[in-house]
């Protein structure tokens, strides 16, 4: 009785340890696809921040051709 009650306990135990190993690598998976993204949403604003300075830059180079 003793030793299937130890039996089950490190049974237990071994199926916590496996447990906290999957959220772990569950959670380092997600941290690094939301880094990513994070990363790759912030090179498309820096992106279009640059194209829209580019236009403005052009507009203010030449003022006339907006009235033509």
């Amino acid at each position: 009785m003793c030793d299937s009650i130890l039996a089950l306990v490190a049974r237990l135990r071994l199926q916590a340890r496996n447990r906290e190993r999957s959220v772990l690598l569950v959670n380092t998976l997600l941290e690094w696809f939301l880094s990513l993204f994070a990363n790759v949403l912030q090179a498309l604003t820096w992106s279009r921040s640059a194209e829209r300075w580019a236009r403005r830059r052009d507009r203010h180079e030449h003022p006339k051709d907006r009235f033509h």
